[in-house]
């Protein structure tokens, strides 16, 4: 079982390792996302393989294609992470090759149609050949790209003027129109027409002869719609008689109504209506009532003598009763004629017939047969008995039955009459608190005042605040309606979040318990009770640290023991969108957690590089020799740089207008300030049309340098980097020394070289030599450098005689003391020594041992380097060897080769020059020091990345990422078909067969693979640009 848990734990192992070998080979690839991500791979649409650009070199290629190369010099993690809607609408950004990048400007991409322009930058449409910037109608050049402006109008080409201008006239608009809406919302004076496109507005509807012209009049005045084949104008006369109820007539038209036969007609009089369908109001809104023969208006009075019933009658409105020959208006009781209609009045009143009329009912009316609050109360609600005598009487505070003794029984008796108990039982009138002579009765007073009853004075007392109520029951609201609450002390006070009792616990107690509607939150606090919730710093309890009174987040330190405001560096995640969405002052930091926004130029980090509180912003590799720096960035113009070289480390797409960058766009159309070196055709040269003459030069497309007409190297090399002059007809090719005339003798076509070691070999510059007319390869005695250290860095060959750069010699054929211990040799340094000059050994160094190469110091004289098991002393030891990295082993004072990182446990120097696999672990209570091999997460510590690091033979790679916000290693067979050849430092791909991440070195091509990979989209080759311009050179050289 053991056995098996070691293979496992070695499988384990194995897949979270990746073998160190070639990176993967354009051949290798099987998929087009793989392919598109190596600068020298294109995909191959026809073969449906990633093959070598340099495959494809060709004059004709590299002309047509030139601009499609893409370096990365410059990325935009901002664009990055967006779909191609979202980068199509980002005005910084541009979806390009299968991806969304930083965009550059509409003029860099060849594109014939407006829609594949549109499919790069909403900001884009075509003139046929290239994007160009959607602008303002007078600035397009020709009739394809006479489209739309930027406020979405349309443009029409003038043919006659061959000029672009806003359209005027309906019938320049497009046919892709197909509403009345969108021709409206191009020139106002316009409807759509049948087959799209637009047409004027006619005064008349039944002028447009097309339902789909048919809204509205040229004057905007009159609705049109379409019926029985015509336009007609929306009135109620030419409504279609389908139209047969009210309701219909009124959606066609407000103002209309429905008629006889069907159809409409304007809404009139209430006897205007000839249906029972239309009779629902008049024109000015009033009612009117169907009598089952005719409409008429809403009055009592209109009522056929058919209504004989008083429900009928109110069937009419609520006002009127039936006299019994149809209904009269009820203004009151007396105006109904007969017992049988005499009810209610019109305000909802009882009415009673008494001698012979009807009357308002009244207590007095109820007569002898009535006896007692029982029963007159069934007479009428508002009666009582009268006392002892029979009939009834109007209800009154005082007349309250005796045996009423709560204010809630007295306003039952009486409602809103405010009615209270008093002493001995029934009821009387309201009056300020201090009138109030029961305790039962201290309550409300006549004024809305809170009473309460002074139990030491025993009266009743109006409240004025909590403090001034003296017993428990009354402790409820002050006079100002606010919050009481009677407290541990035996006392009434104003309730707050701080009164609350130590029984409470929680922030949802503290709520419940006070919870005012002016904002106040309570919230828990340490050891119980409540208090006023405010900052994430205020709050006590882990529980109660969620939200500040803002609504900010907060959390709880476990170190501090304490509540905190949420900030960005407390959020952990990678990814910018979560930062961002916590707050739009976050974004993404190192280490899984993120940071405050700042300026994108304050950025010091690729990674971060995203967003920026002036902005998107980009990261530029290779900025400075220190490396890249972060940029806020729109587009080419967002960098005020003057030269293309400075532009074109954005992009390919940027060159210089001689003011900021801009983005490419046809040579004949580039500037001559420094921009017409690349368009979209491919490389710009820029010259007059004869030798001699004066004119302002034109960019054009670069075929050779003999399209320049110009004598000096200068005007050559402005017009192309790539030409010189040949003095006689006008510019040349750059080529080597020993073909320049004198006028050009500047440098060759290779440039700089450099050996293994990177020291230079050639400094690519031409020399005139006067004395043989001809111009050769700059040497030594060129140079204008005094030390040996400049005159060697500047050509490895050089060295110095103290003033003046001199060619190297062999130690031996230094024959001057001085020089000899000056200069260096062919060997390395020199010494003076037996009056000779001899190479240096390291014991003739007294104190800089790395004066000479391989020798170190053993503490006390310089000692030639030997393998490890050879140093005698922890100094030397701690130097490394011929065989590699030495550790000394303290026990018994030895040197040994350091074998593994746990070798150098007594070493921490030899542990600390291992660190790119080992570390170092100081002692601590649990375990001494030691050096340990690299975990994730200790190199994350170390590098401030989460990133790859070496085993210690340097074979493999240990390979993390971040995994729930730490860094961790992780098995390269989870890699998906997105992340396998970037997370494998592209020593792994994809494979579609086998739907898994698998190694390159295998031998398997595509041209292997057991069916044709699946294309992800459409690419163009992505070319070295080194490579390609050396390939331009040879060509040129070809055809001059």
């Amino acid at each position: 079982m053991k056995q098996i848990l070691i293979i496992t734990n070695l499988i384990i192992i194995y897949c979270q390792q990746i073998k160190i070998g070639e990176k993967c080979q354009c051949a290798q690839l099987l998929i087009q996302n793989d392919c598109q991500k190596i600068p020298q791979c294109y995909w191959d649409n026809q073969l449906l393989q990633c093959k070598t650009s340099i495959d494809v070199y060709s004059q004709k290629y590299l002309l047509e294609n030139i601009n499609e190369i893409k370096e990365n010099k410059a990325f935009s993690f901002f664009c990055n992470q967006m779909t191609q809607e979202q980068c199509r609408k980002e005005t910084s950004c541009i979806f390009f090759k299968e991806q969304c990048s930083h965009f550059t400007g509409c003029t860099a991409y060849l594109r014939e149609t407006h829609e594949d322009c549109q499919r790069l930058s909403s900001l884009c449409i075509s003139d046929s050949e290239m994007c160009v910037n959607i602008d303002n109608c007078t600035t397009y050049k020709n009739s394809y790209s006479c489209y739309f402006d930027k406020q979405g109008k349309f443009c029409n080409w003038n043919k006659e003027k061959r000029l672009c201008e806003n359209v005027q006239q309906c019938d320049q608009l497009p046919l892709k129109l197909k509403s009345h809406q969108e021709c409206q919302n191009q020139l106002d004076k316009c409807t759509t027409k049948k087959g799209g496109g637009c047409i004027e507005l006619t005064y008349q509807c039944n002028d447009l002869k097309e339902e789909e012209s048919c809204y509205i009049n040229s004057g905007k005045n009159k609705d049109c719609f379409w019926n029985d084949n015509q336009c007609l104008e929306r009135t109620c006369d030419n409504a279609s008689i389908t139209l047969r109820s009210d309701e219909e007539c009124k959606q066609f038209l407000q103002e209309c109504t429905t008629k006889k036969g069907g159809g409409c007609v304007q809404r009139s009089n209430c006897q205007d209506a000839q249906v029972q369908e239309a009779c629902v109001v008049n024109q000015y809104g009033e009612g009117c009532f169907w009598d089952g023969v005719k409409c008429m208006n809403i009055l009592c009075e209109n009522a056929p003598s058919s209504y004989t019933t008083y429900e009928q009658c109110q069937s009419i409105h609520k006002i009127c009763i039936t006299n019994g020959n149809g209904c009269i208006s009820n203004y009151g009781c007396e105006f109904a004629t007969t017992e049988q209609y005499c009810y209610k009045d019109g305000e909802d009143n009882e009415c009673i017939w008494r001698n012979n009329h009807c009357t308002r009912k009244q207590c007095q009316h109820a007569g002898d047969n009535y006896f007692g609050y029982e029963q007159c109360q069934q007479f009428m609600f508002q009666c009582t008995g009268n006392n002892d005598k029979s009939g009834c009487v109007e209800k009154s505070c005082q007349n309250a039955p005796i045996q009423f003794s709560t204010n809630q029984e007295c306003e039952s008796y009486l409602p809103n009459n405010q009615c209270i108990t008093k002493k001995g039982g029934g009821c009387r009138k309201n009056v300020i608190c201090v009138y109030i002579d029961t305790e039962e009765a201290c309550k409300i007073d006549t004024l809305g005042s809170t009473c309460f009853w002074n139990y030491q004075e025993n009266k009743c007392q109006k409240i004025t605040t909590c403090s001034s109520i003296l017993n428990q029951k009354d402790c409820i609201k002050d006079n100002n309606n606010q919050l009481c609450d009677w407290i541990q002390s035996n006392k009434c006070v104003q309730k707050t979040c701080d009164t609350a009792p130590l029984q409470l616990l929680t922030e949802k107690q503290c709520q419940e318990y006070f919870n005012d509607v002016n904002g106040t939150i309570c919230t828990s606090k340490l050891n119980g009770g409540c208090k006023m919730k405010s900052s994430c710093q205020n709050q006590q309890t882990q529980e109660s640290c969620n939200m500040d009174i803002k609504g900010n987040q907060c959390f709880w330190n476990d170190t501090l023991k304490q509540c905190k405001l949420k900030e960005c560096n407390d959020i952990h995640s990678n990814s910018f969108q979560e930062c961002y969405s916590f707050n739009n002052n976050c974004t993404i930091g190192l280490n899984g957690y993120c940071v405050q926004l700042r300026m994108c130029n304050q950025i010091n980090s690729k990674y971060e590089c995203i967003f920026g509180q002036d902005g998107p912003c980009l990261w530029i590799d290779n900025y400075t020799s220190n490396g890249g720096k972060c940029f806020q960035y729109n587009s080419c113009q967002s960098m005020k740089w003057k030269t293309d070289r400075e532009c074109k480390l954005i992009s390919n797409y940027c060159t210089t207008n001689g003011y900021e960058c801009v983005p490419i766009t046809r040579c004949q159309e580039t500037n001559i300030n420094g921009g017409c070196v690349t368009g979209i055709e491919g490389m710009c040269i820029q010259s007059v049309t004869a030798l001699g003459i004066l004119e302002q030069p034109k960019c054009q497309i670069f075929l050779h340098c003999s399209q320049a007409f110009y004598l000096t190297h200068l005007e050559c090399q402005k017009a192309n980097p790539q030409c010189t002059t040949n003095g006689i007809t006008g510019c040349r090719s750059l080529t080597s020394c020993d073909y320049y005339i004198e006028e050009a003798c500047h440098f060759n076509n290779v440039g700089i070289e450099r050996n293994e070691r990177n020291q230079v070999i050639s400094t690519g510059n031409c020399v005139w030599d006067g004395q043989y007319n001809i111009c050769r390869n700059e040497d030594c005695k060129d140079m204008k450098f005094n030390t040996k250290d400049e005159c060697q860095n500047a050509l490895q060959s050089c060295t110095s005689d103290g003033q003046k750069c001199i060619s190297k010699m062999m130690c031996a054929d230094y024959h001057n003391k001085d020089l000899c211990n000056y200069a260096l040799g062919m060997e390395g340094s020199c010494i003076w020594k037996q009056q000779h000059c001899q190479q240096k050994t390291c014991s003739d160094i007294i104190s800089q041992c790395e004066e000479v190469d391989n020798c170190i110091s053993d503490g006390i004289k310089c000692i030639p380097k030997r393998n490890c098991s050879e140093y005698k002393n922890q100094v030397s030891c701690n130097s490394i060897g011929l065989d590699g990295l030495c550790y000394w082993d303290s026990t018994i004072n030895q040197c040994h080769l350091m074998n593994g990182c746990s070798s150098a446990n007594y070493d921490q120097i030899a542990c600390q020059q291992a660190n790119d696999r080992c570390y170092w672990q100081p002692q601590n209570q649990n375990q001494p020091s030691q050096c340990k091999e690299h975990t994730c997460s200790s190199y994350e510590n170390q590098s401030g990345e989460c990133s790859h690091y070496l085993t210690w033979d340097w074979q493999s790679y240990n390979i993390c990422r971040f995994v729930s916000f730490q860094c961790m290693n992780f098995d390269v067979k989870s890699l998906t078909e997105h992340t396998c050849l970037l997370y494998s430092l592209e020593l792994y791909k994809w494979n579609p067969i086998s739907s898994a991440c698998t190694e390159c070195d295998t031998g398997e091509t595509n041209q292997d693979a057991n069916r044709s990979p699946i294309p992800q989209g459409q690419g163009i080759a992505e070319i070295l640009i080194s490579k390609i311009l050396s390939a331009i050179v040879i060509i040129i050289q070809m055809i001059v």
